[in-house]
This record gives C-alpha cells, structure tokens and sequence, in this order.
C-alpha cells in the first residue's frame, strides 16, 4: 500500500505576520486591510491579534504593542501570546515587515489562501454527507450551492475605481445602449413590459440587474400585472423565469390563454365553452408556446428557488437578456444559519438574498408582495411604502416599488411610490378582471396627467 501525504491547508504565515506588522508600524493602513475577518487569518494568535486591533479601530482608539495586548486580555485572547513569545512577539511582527506600503498586496494574500481553505473544507462536508446520509437530494444538491456561493461572495470585496475608470464604464454603457437601439432592439438595453406609459417611467423597461416590486392588497391583480410583463418581456426575446409560490404552473397560463384569447377565464374553468371559445383557446395556445418562459412552482425555500434560478440561468446564453419573476415574497420559506427572531427578520433576510442573486445572474428581478391591510382606513387610501407587509427591506433593497391601486370612479393605477434611477408618479392602465389582463389606455380613456412626478 502505497501511503499518503498529509495535506495541510493553504495559509500565509509571512504575508499575516506582514500585514499585522504593517499596522502596528503604521496603524493608519488598517482602513486598507479593513475588509479582512480576524477569521481569515490561519494562525489563531494571529486571528487574536487582528480581532484585538479591529476593536481598536472600532472604537477610535490606538493601535499599538501596549493597547493590541490590553484588548486581547479585555477578549479573554491573551493566552494565545504564550505560544509565540508573549507581547515580545509584537516586536517580532514589525521586524518582519519590509516594506509596508505592501501591506495590501499582502492581504489579498491572506483573503485568498483563506478563500481556498474555506472551499476545501467546505467540498470536504460536501464529500462527506454525499457518502453517508445526505437525504432528499434535491436539498442536497441546493445546500451544497448556497454553501459555496456564500464562500464566493466573501471574495467580492472592495473594488475601488479612478473617477476615469468609472467614466468609461458609464459611456461604454451608453454606448451599448446606443448600439442597441440603432440596430432594432425593442428597448435597447432595457426589457420593454409592453405598456408604454410604464416604460416611460423606467426609461425604457425593466433594466439589469434591478430589483422590481411590484405590490398590492389581495384581488388587486399584482400576479396579473406580473405575467402580462414577463409574457411581453419574452415576445421582444428575452428568457424569463416564473417562481410561482401563489399559484401552480397550469393556472398561470391557464390565466394566459384567457388573456390571450379573449375567452372569460371561468368558462374555462367551468368548462362552459363553445367551439369557436376552444378554437380561440388553441389558437392562442399555439402563440403563446414558443415563448421562451420557465416555471417553478413546487419549490418552496428560498435556498431551492435560487438554486433553480442559478441551473436556469446557466441553461442559456449569459449575455441573454433575461428575467426573473417571484409571485410572492411572503410565501416563501426561509430557513436561515441563526435563529430567527421572527417572520420580520426572515423577509429581510430573503429580500437581501434575492437582490444579491439578481445581480449575481445578470437579470431582472421582479417581486411581488403583499400589502398590510391596516392603509384601508386611512384618509388617503392609496398605497403607500409603509405598507409593505412584514419587511422595510423590501422598500430599502428594491430598485422601483410599485403599487397595483384601483380607485373608485377611476382608471386603475399603477402608482410608483419608489425609483431610485428615475421619477416617481401614477399610470394610469385597464384592467379587464374577466380575462385577469392589464392593458393600455388612449389618451381619450385617461385624459388626466400620466405621472405625479416629484
């Protein structure tokens, strides 16, 4: 039998010994290592040493051989000094460093032999539940990404840009957007929702990566609203994914092909049609199949839903224009590292997750939510930010908020209560509820101001 090395994890001893050196000579250059974790240090003195300096610089007060020491006992650390030649190991740290203006150089060092150690023992728990009981495997396979994407977005750290730097990448997308335009792209590089009004207030559509809200009391429509965008969103050629947790798959397009064919959605689902109704029904089925839209609507944790999303995304060209539709937020189940405090925390949390994993895939993200019922009684009863229901991360993380209002005497409306790259305002569009369709209005149907900008 031929015997095996042991390995040992990859780690930087030198490049941690430089970078608390560098501090300590010159404790200014913590704010250029400040996006180190005391946990990305292997040796564990030298995790206590970095933590110590980190509250330090929390606190505004000095880095140096006499406070890194104090704090470390103030932690209950300071025995891990004992190993390393006690506080005389801080003289050492600085006799190691060469030049200190390298000290950033060397923390990537440190950031990646860290990185590396956290996906070998990672694949190592993934490797090891693999061969013993891993359970259902869809969990497994879906643990094992959001396990390793967490990992890969501890690597995104700062990444400050020049004012020219940041100025190219401005024209170079105007330029693209440009480009676009001149060659026929419905929208350019934004996705048209097919309602002219509402394009007008997005300056051209849904963009990427941004994150859409589009929210309403039940019976309001949002879901309609949602699908009449991604159904137009794929007729211009972008792909779209539909993570239905309100309603299953068949029923959505079963809503469709109401919309499509004009046919009254309960006689379809009574049955009650007449042939030509049925003629209508295949005909607009025939039209509506070749859209390139996915569905999910058996996934339930969030953890799931952005696994699909992820598969999904990778099935097709990355530079594709695409979309990412949840129908609705509050219906999905989180299951988070800590403990949760309540549903509160658990929303804020899925809201995070779902604006990072918008930007992550390069898509449009639109989310549906619910509304408190409580705005009823108000004076004012159109919707309003505070309204959304269980999180304000909801209002804080999303790109535009918009609210599906149905006022008496009346167009519905559409009220954008939130843009962050453009006006807010009212549209006002048509609802057909027989045919659960939203649809333009003439100017002669809605003679009154199109948006209430600020």
């Amino acid at each position: 039998m031929i015997a095996t090395a042991t390995r040992t994890l990859p780690a930087s001893l030198d490049a941690e010994q430089s970078v608390l050196g560098g501090i300590l000579l010159r404790p200014h250059c913590f704010a250029l290592v400040s996006d180190l974790d005391a946990g990305d240090f292997h040796h564990p003195t030298h995790e206590s040493i970095f933590a110590a300096m980190a509250t330090l610089h929390a606190n505004g007060q000095p880095i140096d051989p006499v406070s890194v020491p104090e704090a470390m006992r103030a932690a209950g650390t300071y025995a891990r000094l004992a190993g390393l030649n006690g506080e005389a190991y801080f003289a050492d740290l600085m006799m190691s460093v060469v030049i200190v203006d390298n000290i950033g150089h060397h923390a990537a060092m440190v950031r990646g032999k860290a990185t590396a150690r956290r996906l070998i023992e990672a694949a190592q728990e993934i490797a090891a539940r693999g061969y013993g009981e891993h359970g259902d495997i869809d969990a497994y396979v879906a643990d094992a990404l959001q396990t390793i994407s967490e990992i890969s977005r501890r690597t995104v750290r700062s990444r400050l840009v020049s004012q020219s730097q940041s100025l190219r990448a401005a024209l170079r997308e105007a330029e693209a957007a440009y480009t676009a335009r001149q060659a026929g792209v419905a929208g350019g590089l934004s996705i048209p929702t097919g309602f002219r009004r509402i394009d007008g207030i997005l300056h051209g559509g849904l963009r990427t990566p941004r994150y859409h809200v589009i929210a309403g009391r039940p019976g309001d429509g949002k879901t309609s609203l949602m699908m009449d965008i991604v159904e137009h969103a794929a007729t211009v050629g972008a792909r779209a994914l539909v993570l239905s947790r309100e309603m299953a798959h068949w029923e959505l397009s079963q809503r469709r092909l109401s919309a499509a064919s004009g046919v009254d959605g309960g006689a379809i689902q009574s049955g009650d049609l007449h042939r030509d109704e049925f003629a209508a029904l295949s005909r607009a089925g025939s039209s509506l199949s070749v859209l390139d839209i996915s569905y999910e609507d058996s996934a339930a944790e969030l953890r799931d839903l952005c696994a699909i999303a992820r598969r999904w995304r990778a099935s097709g060209k990355p530079d594709a224009r695409a979309v990412v539709a949840l129908d609705f937020i509050q219906r999905v189940q989180v299951t988070m590292k800590r403990k949760a405090a309540n549903r509160y925390d658990e929303i804020t949390y899925a809201s995070g997750v779902l604006k990072d994993l918008f930007g992550e895939l390069s898509v449009a993200g639109i989310v549906c939510s619910q509304l408190n019922r409580q705005g009823t009684g108000r004076s004012d009863p159109r919707p309003q930010l505070s309204d959304l229901r269980e999180s304000g991360a909801i209002e804080a993380d999303a790109d535009v908020v918009c609210f599906v209002y149905h006022p008496k005497d009346l167009a519905s409306q559409v009220i954008f209560a939130k843009q962050k790259h453009g006006s807010i305002g009212t549209v006002p569009v048509g609802f057909d509820r027989e045919h659960t369709r939203f649809y333009e209005l003439s100017a002669a149907q809605a003679p009154y101001q199109d948006a209430n900008a600020d």
